[in-house]
């Protein structure tokens, strides 16, 4: 019975609001990088976790529905192909994660240390 309630009230909003388009932007990516030199080479490499705010913003076209802004966060580790052989497989798989700190938070540099933080928290 509820299932079949939220449904219908779910049904009923979409109706309302009418038409919308939503568009998805990429920003510029923040990085947590780390060079270091390991014992079987002999040149510095390039290793971090790399997290990139991904923005949906949907435009409704009747004028009294308002329009939506939706972020998530999309974190994955990176390393060159012979340092990555030896790395742990879940550091270099792409997550995607919610805003994990406040709204009022959101366009801060917040959101990128939460859901690094995330990220790396996963591997323990």
């Amino acid at each position: 019975m509820k299932d079949t309630l939220r449904r219908w009230l779910g049904s009923v909003i979409v109706a309302a609001k009418g038409p919308f388009k939503t568009e998805i932007t990429y920003e510029e990516p923040h990085d947590a990088r780390q060079f270091f030199k390991p014992d079987n080479l002999t040149i510095d490499v390039h290793v971090g976790v790399e997290c990139v705010r991904v923005i949906y913003q949907t435009t409704y076209t009747r004028w009294w529905v308002p329009d939506e802004l939706c972020t998530v966060y999309e974190v994955q580790g990176h390393a060159p192909p012979e340092i990555a052989e030896g790395l742990d497989a879940r550091l270099l798989e792409k997550v995607t994660y919610p805003l994990l700190c406040n709204k009022f938070l959101e366009w801060t540099p917040f959101p990128f240390y939460y859901a690094i933080r995330a990220y790396l928290a996963r591997l323990d």
